[in-house]
C-alpha cells in the first residue's frame, strides 16, 4: 500500500514537472510567423540584387524621347529674346551644352572636385572641393586637358555663351531630370571615386556615349514637339499651352 502511494506521488510530481517545464518554454520561445520570415527574406534578397543599369538607362531614355516639349517649355530656352532665333534654329547645340554642363559636374562630383562652367575654346580650371588638398601628382592639370578635348565646340562658342549654356542646364533640369539621373547612375554603376585619375579618359569616355545617347533621345521629343521646319525660328508646337497662348495674346 505504502509502495503505491509512493508510485502515485511520483506520477503526480512528473506531471507538474512536465507541466512547468512546457509553460518556460512557451515563455521564451518567439514564434516567427511564416509571412513575416518569407517577407525579410525577399526583402533582404532584393538588397543584395544588383541594378539593372541597362534597362534602367533605357526605361529613362525613353521617357525623355516621349516627353512632347510645349510651347511654353520652348520659351524657357528665349529667356534672352535677342537670341530667341539662334535657339530656335541651333537648339542642339545649345542643349548639348547644357548636357555637357550636368554631366561633368556629376563627374566633378564624385571626385569632389568644385563645380564648373562649360567653356567651348579654352581649358577649365579644375579645383578640389577641399582647399587644403594637394595635387601631388599633377593630376588636375591631366583632367583639365582630357575635359578641355570632350568639351570643345567652335560652333556653339560663336553662337552663345556661358549664361545661355545655364539657362540650357535649368532647362533640362526642370523638364528633363532623367538626364542628370542617367549620369548619377552611369557614375554609380562605374564606381569612379574608386578609380584614379589616370583612368579619367575612359570615364570621359563613357560619359560622352551616355550623352550621345540622351542627345538622340531630346533630338526625337524635339522632333515630335514641332511638326514644322524652323522659318526665320518659329515653329507650329504640338503640346500647345492654351493659357500660355492666351497670356502671350494678352501680353
Amino acid at each position: 500500500m505504502f509502495i503505491k502511494i509512493l508510485f502515485l506521488l511520483l506520477l503526480v510530481t512528473i506531471a507538474e514537472l512536465n507541466k512547468n517545464f512546457n509553460s518556460n518554454l512557451n515563455e521564451n520561445t518567439t514564434i516567427v510567423p511564416t509571412n513575416d520570415f518569407l517577407t525579410n527574406n525577399i526583402s533582404n534578397q532584393q538588397k543584395i540584387q544588383s541594378k539593372n543599369y541597362t534597362q534602367i538607362y533605357q526605361q529613362l531614355l525613353n521617357k525623355i524621347s516621349t516627353h512632347c516639349i510645349s510651347d511654353r517649355e520652348y520659351e524657357e530656352l528665349y529667356s534672352n529674346k535677342l537670341k530667341a532665333g539662334l535657339v530656335s534654329w541651333f537648339l542642339p547645340f545649345l542643349v548639348d551644352g547644357g548636357i555637357k554642363q550636368i554631366g561633368l559636374n556629376e563627374i566633378r562630383s564624385k571626385l569632389k572636385l568644385k563645380k564648373q562652367k562649360i567653356n567651348y575654346l579654352n581649358i577649365v580650371k579644375e579645383e578640389f572641393e577641399d582647399k587644403n588638398k594637394k595635387d601631388l601628382n599633377n593630376t588636375l592639370n591631366y583632367l583639365q586637358n582630357k575635359i578641355r578635348f570632350y568639351s570643345l565646340n567652335k560652333i556653339a562658342n560663336l553662337l552663345f555663351w556661358q549664361e545661355d549654356v545655364i539657362i540650357a542646364e535649368n532647362f533640362l533640369d526642370k523638364n528633363f531630370p532623367e538626364i542628370r539621373k542617367l549620369f548619377q547612375l552611369k557614375n554609380e554603376e562605374m564606381e569612379i571615386e574608386k578609380k584614379p585619375f589616370e583612368t579619367i579618359e575612359e570615364i570621359l569616355l563613357q560619359f560622352i556615349l551616355m550623352r550621345n545617347n540622351i542627345k538622340e533621345a531630346i533630338r526625337e521629343s524635339n522632333s515630335e514637339s514641332t511638326s514644322a521646319t524652323p522659318y526665320f525660328g518659329f515653329f507650329t508646337f504640338n503640346c500647345s499651352d492654351t493659357k500660355f497662348q492666351e497670356n502671350q495674346i494678352k501680353n
